[in-house]
């Protein structure tokens, strides 16, 4: 919790007041003689504790009183409560590279990524400005709009099969919030934090002047397998009517020592076999007859699909 107007809660003193009164306070009356003073006396201790709980009472309703207005003077707020806090322009930089499509307890990364993205939004106020980058899709435009319309681009983001260029996002960031006319900004980068993504030169100027709030997903390292390079015929592609071979090499962990292939032209699989890992295997691809062909090599999904498929494509060559 914070307050806008911190200064003002020195008039919190004023609880004092009433607590005096109440402490220091005696009713003197003048001393009359009296022929029923028994009776006097029994009757006021009968009421004593009647009056004592009366004055009690009347005492916390008026701290209660000056403790509520020296509240609303102080204009209290809680720290992620959507409204309290200057007009900011905001970037939301959502990482949505293939590696978040990497499963983990039967969700993928990525879902977690837009939950917290949606939170970010919803803190927001109306005041604010807020733009929605997408780092696995560098080439699209940065999404803005009411925040109605940035949770409908939320929920609609999905897996790219890119790696994300967070350094690039960064940059796009920057100008955007130095750019607005808005006094405060923001940068909130929503990633799993790939090595991968941050390739490039460093940026050398803009980020000492931006906030940055980091939301980070890197998980525990878990094994994945994955098609590396794909070479067909050394580099040549095939000649008409004659059969060649694919090249495949596959790379990371693997729990057995055999690694499964299968290959497929045109969605046909026309071929299987086994390979080992961090190491290349050879497939017999062909024979063709002139014209393009399309295929792919495939493996056995594991937690991260986006790289269980290469393909690829050739224009066959005619025969010397």
């Amino acid at each position: 919790m914070g307050f806008l107007s911190p200064a003002f809660l020195i008039a919190g003193l004023a609880v004092a007041v009433p607590l005096f009164l109440h402490l220091f306070h005696r009713h003197e009356g003048r001393r009359l003689a009296f022929p029923a003073l028994r009776y006097l006396l029994r009757t006021e201790k009968e009421h004593a504790r009647t009056i004592r709980l009366r004055q009690l009472l009347l005492l916390l309703l008026r701290i209660a009183a000056i403790a509520l207005l020296v509240g609303a003077g102080a204009r209290p707020f809680l720290y992620g409560a959507g409204g309290a806090h200057d007009p900011t322009a905001m970037v939301i930089v959502l990482d949505n590279s293939m590696s978040s499509g990497l499963i983990r307890e039967g969700n993928r990364v990525l879902d977690l990524l837009k939950m917290i993205a949606t939170q970010s939004i919803e803190s927001a106020s109306d005041e604010d400005r807020i733009w929605l980058i997408r780092a696995g899709e560098p080439w699209d435009l940065a999404i803005t709009g009411s925040r109605g319309d940035l949770l409908s681009a939320i929920r609609e983001t999905d897996v790219a099969d890119t790696s994300g260029d967070l350094l690039a996002a960064f940059e796009r960031s920057i100008l955007l919030v130095s750019g607005s006319d808005l006094e405060a900004g923001e940068i909130h980068l929503i990633s799993d934090l790939q090595a991968s993504a941050f390739r490039g030169s460093p940026l050398k100027a803009g980020l000492e002047a931006v906030p940055f709030v980091v939301f980070d997903e890197r998980s525990t390292e878990r094994p994945n397998t994955y098609l590396d390079s794909l070479v067909i015929g050394g580099g040549l592609a095939p000649l008409a009517n004659q059969r060649t071979l694919l090249s495949i090499r596959i790379s990371g962990t693997v729990d057995s020592p055999d690694v499964p292939l299968r290959l497929a032209i045109g969605n046909r699989i026309l071929g299987a076999g086994s390979g080992t890992s961090n190491a290349s295997t050879l497939l017999p691809l062909g024979p063709f007859g002139m014209g393009s062909v399309s295929g792919y090599v495939e493996t056995d999904p594991d937690n991260l699909r986006g790289d269980d498929r290469r393909f690829f494509a050739f224009q066959v060559r005619p025969p010397p």
